[in-house]
């Protein structure tokens, strides 16, 4: 009951917030939204430099996030993709996958670490999917570390206020400076950590 409780909250949240749109934007419409993977942590933001995450949450010390897997549904596609939402004292942003990329074990088949972009030049506004480039772009890194047994071991966000050299940055190699490590403890997901069946 508290799982069903927790999805049918989160897809209030992460869905229904009304948003204001610029010009020159590309929408595509579903029908229908489905949660599959969810997860919620908190991201502790003392002492970061200053960008979108410590506009959002203010005078506060921390922003929430929300990251998961999503089925969108119309007449004619069923399409998985990946969402975030960050949510502070000042208001929220909601955003979709652009890029990901992802490390295995040994066997090829285990999933050992997960990276994944996501920036306001791809949101999901009510039941639509919307692409807009109108500067300034801002974005959102995630970062995801699993054991062998599939478990996470560890998450870390990386937020820019400059979503185009950010993009460029997530192909490399290293983790940028300003990359921010997730207390697991604030943890609570809903699904499989390692689902990357998009």
């Amino acid at each position: 009951m508290k799982t069903r409780i927790f999805i049918f909250c989160l897809a209030i949240l992460i869905f229904l917030t009304p948003m204001s749109l610029s010009a020159e934007v590309v929408t595509y419409d579903f029908d229908e939204i489905e949660v599959i993977y969810a997860a919620e942590f908190m991201v502790n933001i003392t002492g970061c430099e200053e960008n979108w995450f410590t506009d959002l949450a203010g005078k506060d010390n921390s922003v929430s996030v929300l990251y998961g897997i999503v089925s969108l549904t119309n007449s004619t596609d069923i399409i998985r993709d990946e969402f975030i939402k960050v949510t502070g004292a000042e208001g929220a942003e909601r955003f979709l996958l652009t890029s990901a990329h992802y490390d295995y074990y040994e066997d090829g088949v285990t999933l050992k670490a997960a990276k994944s972009f996501f920036w306001s030049a791809k949101r999901i506004v009510g039941t639509d999917i919307v692409k807009d480039f109108t500067l300034p772009i801002i974005s959102l890194t995630l970062y995801r570390d699993f054991n062998l047994d599939s478990s996470l071991r560890a998450i870390s966000v990386y937020p820019s206020n400059d979503g185009m050299t950010a993009s460029e940055e997530f192909w490399r190699a290293t983790i940028p400076e300003g990359t921010i490590p997730v207390d697991l403890s604030t943890l609570y997901y809903y699904g499989d950590p390692s689902d990357i069946s998009l």
